[in-house]
């Protein structure tokens, strides 16, 4: 198709080198009642409007090609900049994800339970945790899915769930540390028992 700036001038041109033609062909028929010197005279009339109009064709078969290569180029321009765009925002949803993501972990981890800290990264009403199940700990069966997963909806769940980390920690650090206790007083023991026995030998 051709464009819209000299669209005009270019159909006039293909129908005036279209005319050009069909009055050549009139001419030749004409001529063959002529004699030898207006019919070569005519022949080389004939083939200058000959030439003229495949010239005015041409020109405008390359401006047709011009102008689809210009579109051609302009149209692949605003493909290759529509996939940079989508690829630099791929990579920005993916970074933000991953900061959203490690300070959710790190606010779990720390106990962080300020709603208005935690609302700057989720959206509470539509935040949903997916976490596996795990011994030990206490947690509503309601939130156990068929899959092995519980599913903790909005932050006061997610709250609940640091809460009982944090009771989980304390009772581990609790039996370890009456755990050490026993094994410190047993060996005490042990050893207060051999250093005594020893020292009886030898009396």
């Amino acid at each position: 198709e051709l464009g819209d700036s000299g669209g005009a001038h270019d159909k006039e041109s293909m129908a005036g080198a279209a005319g050009m033609l069909t009055a050549l062909r009139g001419d030749k028929r004409k001529g063959s009642d002529l004699d030898p010197e207006t019919k070569t005279q005519l022949d080389r009339e004939r083939n200058k409007k000959h030439a003229k109009a495949t010239r005015l064709r041409k020109k405008v078969y390359v401006k047709c090609l011009e102008e689809q290569a210009t579109e051609l180029a302009e149209q692949n321009n605003r493909m290759k900049q529509e996939r940079e765009w989508r690829e630099a925002n791929r990579r920005a949803i993916l970074e933000t994800r991953r900061r959203v993501v490690h300070t959710m972990l790190h606010y779990r981890h720390a106990g962080v339970t300020d709603r208005n800290k935690w609302a700057k990264i989720v959206d509470e009403g539509r935040f949903t945790l997916a976490l596996p199940v795990t011994p030990y700990r206490s947690f509503k069966r309601s939130e156990v899915v068929g899959n092995g997963l519980r599913i903790l909806h909005g932050l006061d769940m997610v709250f609940a769930d640091i809460r009982s980390i944090a009771v989980w920690m304390q009772t581990i650090s609790r039996e370890a540390t009456s755990i050490g206790h026993s094994v410190g007083h047993s060996v005490g023991q042990s050893v207060g028992q051999s250093v005594g026995q020893s020292v009886g030998q030898s009396v």
